[in-house]
């Protein structure tokens, strides 16, 4: 089941890119279109907490109260949707959840085997070295004379780079927003926090 939910949300990251791209150039600005974007989610988690009749002051009390580093989830996951929203158009669709993804994979395979930033520590498995190798060479193959538009090479791997740590930087946001989860004892509470941290410090930067 769980798996499942893994699956249908890296779906939802997906199909979700172009239409943050969209609204970036819309408003003819990335930092906007994801500062947007976060106040929607904000909005809607509010919403839902209190359909479910959570006890909102107490989750915000347990999550902002102790100050922990686990708050800069949501700045994680704003630079992760930033980044997309400006790399989308430069990589196009495929590349621009590809290179993300892969970055996801290989930044999850640290922390699993490593127990970063409180995950669960799995040792180094031959069947996972494989697998990435596998991966690597599917990558190649569907990126395989796949260009930028600015056909420059060079900017071409730096943006290849960027979608990378774009992607472990989504990673390390899922590990923080799990942890965030863990002490206010409530998932959505523990999203709307990070939504609502980002759109906090995030406003002065698009009014200005």
């Amino acid at each position: 089941m769980f798996y499942l939910i893994g699956i249908l949300s890296g779906l939802m990251l997906a199909v979700q890119n172009p239409f943050n791209s969209n609204f970036g150039k819309e408003l003819s600005s990335p930092i906007a279109g994801g500062f947007m974007v976060y106040i929607i989610g904000t909005i809607e988690f509010l919403l839902l907490l209190l359909v479910t009749r959570a006890n909102v002051s107490g989750i915000l009390s347990l999550g902002i109260g102790h100050g922990n580093i686990w708050l800069l989830g949501g700045v994680l996951g704003a630079a992760f949707i930033t980044s997309i929203i400006i790399l989308f158009p430069i990589l196009g669709p495929i590349n621009a959840v590809i290179y993300p993804t892969l970055g996801q994979i290989f930044s999850g395979l640290i922390y699993d085997w490593t127990g970063a930033f409180g995950s669960h520590q799995v040792p180094v498995k031959v069947i996972a070295i494989i697998g990435v190798v596998l991966l690597l060479v599917g990558v190649f193959l569907t990126s395989y004379e796949k260009s930028s538009p600015t056909n420059d090479p060079k900017a071409n791997i730096w943006q290849i780079i960027w979608a990378l740590i774009a992607g472990a930087l989504s990673t390390t946001q899922g590990l923080f927003n799990g942890q965030l989860s863990a002490i206010v004892k409530n998932a959505s509470g523990a999203s709307f926090i990070a939504f609502l941290m980002v759109d906090c410090c995030d406003r002065h930067k698009v009014i200005a």
